[in-house]
């Protein structure tokens, strides 16, 4: 199983390059250090629709806004998903073993397999547990990692569910900002 790696300033879905028609970042100071940065998407082929609870949701177009940030010093990357019409769609954590925070929009991370999704309505849900459980069958990650990832995404459950509101204030602010 290849080990999962993303750069703040390279799209991951299919698209035309160079898959994003805007990108920009900048260095955040507090609450959290880390660096924060704005894709505005294009060149998109096809929407990508992801399956959820409540029924099917599009998370990639045209025009949709990503808004991303990325702490210094804790094991998970936001991606806020905003639409063409900057509506919120949703909060999406990677759980990651690391973040690289480095300049020029290049910070990058290494994702642990385990993502949570906290909904417009401050519902979290946890994804991607059979990736995580894959990766330790393969040997990709060691128990410990799996546990830590485990650990880690209960955390940011337990931070944000409920709190949508403040943190769709927290990111739209840098949404306009960038």
């Amino acid at each position: 199983m290849p080990e999962k790696c993303y750069r703040m300033d390279c799209p991951r879905w299919p698209a035309r390059p160079p898959g994003f028609s805007w990108f920009a970042y900048m260095d955040v100071a507090a609450p959290r250090k880390g660096v924060a940065g704005l894709t505005v998407l294009g060149g998109i082929e096809k929407p990508v629709v992801a399956k959820t609870p409540d029924g099917p949701l599009v998370i990639v177009d045209n025009g949709f806004h990503w808004f991303q940030f990325a702490p210094q010093s804790e094991r998970w990357w936001l991606t806020a998903m905003f639409d063409a019409a900057k509506r919120l769609i949703q909060f999406y954590f990677d759980i990651t073993f690391e973040n690289h925070i480095l300049p020029g929009g290049e910070s990058w991370c290494r994702d642990a397999y385990l993502d949570v999704v906290i909904d417009p309505d401050g519902r979290a849900r946890l994804l991607d547990e059979d990736e995580l459980a894959a990766a330790l069958a393969a040997g990709a990650v060691t128990r410990r990692m799996h546990d830590q990832a485990r650990d880690d995404a209960a955390l940011v459950a337990a931070q944000f569910t409920g709190r949508a509101g403040e943190l769709e204030t927290w990111c739209r602010g840098y949404l306009e900002a960038l």
